[in-house]
């Protein structure tokens, strides 16, 4: 049974370290367009506030759970978005936890929960294009690939965080956007 939990601080290390670890087999794979991930990048990305209560309207870090054993992790960001927005990302612990369906439904999870708890309408997430395997499982928990990725962008980021996070991790040409509203 898979079930979703907000992540503490003190955790935020060993999400790090799954982002890496997965991040080295996805590129072993070319699943991903291959980067350098530090941990100072890191904490500058995923600031305190992402582990605590009280910024939980910005955006959180999730751990997933299968049957109590710690799979791996999400996030979702909303600082950056229109009102009822949130972006989504998720990495697994390791690839063995992959393909499994498992991801999928700790997406739907989550999206439950920013419904139910956060009343959002619109979810936004930007997988590198060449990751056909996160792309297939975000197609299973219904989102849907956008043709006009400007107009996406424009529609779900706010003005000042444009030039910031408008191209995507892995730049513009090389980032699939997907919504579900």
């Amino acid at each position: 049974m898979i079930s979703i939990r907000h992540a503490a601080l003190d955790e935020r290390k060993k999400t790090y370290e799954w982002y890496c670890n997965i991040a080295e087999q996805d590129n072993e794979k070319k699943w991903t367009v291959g980067q350098e991930y530090t941990w100072e990048e890191y904490v500058e990305d995923f600031e305190d506030y992402y582990f605590e209560k009280s910024g939980r309207k910005r955006g959180a870090v999730m751990i997933i759970e299968e049957d109590g054993e710690e799979i791996g992790c999400m996030c979702y960001s909303c600082f950056h978005l229109k009102p009822s927005a949130a972006e989504l990302d998720i990495w697994m612990r390791d690839e063995k936890y992959c393909e499994k369906g498992r991801g999928t439904k700790a997406i739907e999870l989550l999206i439950e929960y920013l419904k139910k708890e956060q009343d959002m309408k619109k979810f936004l997430i930007r997988p590198a294009g060449s990751n056909l395997r996160a792309i297939r499982a975000y197609e299973k928990a219904e989102f849907r690939h956008v043709k006009d990725k400007k107009a996406a962008i424009d529609a779900y980021l706010l003005e000042e965080y444009k030039e910031v996070y408008g191209d995507g991790d892995y730049g513009f040409e090389n980032t699939a956007v997907m919504v579900l509203e």
